[in-house]
């Protein structure tokens, strides 16, 4: 369900190391299920500069409105542009087509991401 190859921060964001100090992120199988259909998604701007355990937009869903808190601190490269139109591509597939962001890092990867075990533990 949560892949083992990716990281998770406490505020249900998983990031995926592309290599080259670059990582994706975006919202976990349990936030989607938990919260139910995504029906909008602010994200910030290619050239935007994200940083760790702050807010970098907001995802609602039919449940609830959350802050985007973000796992790491760099420059967003490329955003999802298909969450515009479509946010419930986040339920549908959430570790592939749904994702958020992706961030050229200015800082290594926080040590407090979890691993799919660590995350997983007290489902």
């Amino acid at each position: 369900m949560h892949p083992a190859n990716l990281k998770y921060s406490k505020n249900h964001v998983w990031v995926k190391d592309l290599g080259e100090d670059t990582v994706l992120l975006g919202m976990t199988y349990f936030f989607q299920k938990t919260y139910g259909n995504v029906v909008y998604v602010e994200l910030p701007a290619i050239g935007d500069t994200l940083t760790t355990d702050e807010e970098f937009g907001v995802i609602e869903s039919n449940k609830a409105s959350n802050d985007l808190i973000s796992p790491v601190t760099g420059t967003v490269v490329d955003v999802n542009t298909i969450l515009e139109n479509k946010p419930v591509t986040i339920n549908h597939s959430p570790y592939e087509e749904g994702w958020l962001v992706k961030v050229k890092l200015s800082e290594p990867i926080s040590s407090d991401l979890m691993t799919n075990t660590e995350y997983t533990k007290d489902m």
